[in-house]
């Protein structure tokens, strides 16, 4: 697993030619998965990525895209999180992320954290995640 601020300038390596071409600097995400990955101004899908958590991020550029378009890549970090009633629960600290680019926790400025599977979406004026059914209960 790895923090999104380890991951957020860590290099980027394209493993056909074994050299850096630039740093991450931001995630594109569908629902709780990254789906797409900022590197030098360019957004490359996160199925051509062989690992998230690793000392650096290795890809392979010429794995297509599967599906339409691709989310654009963000630093989330500073969002706020709104539940799907709008109800405002807090600001993204950070996310801990997996190998295989899943969210499993957003961190929140508070020092709360909500699960991963939560997230729905992350636009530029928040984050959007399901409502807490054991809070409604």
């Amino acid at each position: 697993m790895i923090q999104l601020s380890a991951l957020i300038g860590r290099n980027a390596m394209d493993v056909t030619t074994a050299t850096t071409v630039g740093v991450v600097t931001g995630i594109g995400l569908t629902g709780d998965r990254i789906t797409s990955v900022r590197v030098h101004g360019e957004t490359i899908a996160a199925t051509s990525v062989r690992g998230f958590d690793g000392d650096v991020l290795t890809y392979e550029p010429t794995v297509a895209a599967e599906g339409s378009v691709q989310p654009t890549p963000i630093d989330p970090r500073g969002s706020k999180v709104l539940d799907r009633h709008g109800d405002c629960l807090g600001t993204i600290k950070d996310l801990t992320i997996t190998g295989e680019g899943v969210v499993e926790a957003v961190l929140l400025d508070d020092g709360h954290a909500l699960h991963g599977s939560r997230l729905q979406v992350i636009g530029s004026y928040a984050a959007i995640v399901s409502v807490d059914d054991a809070a409604t209960a």
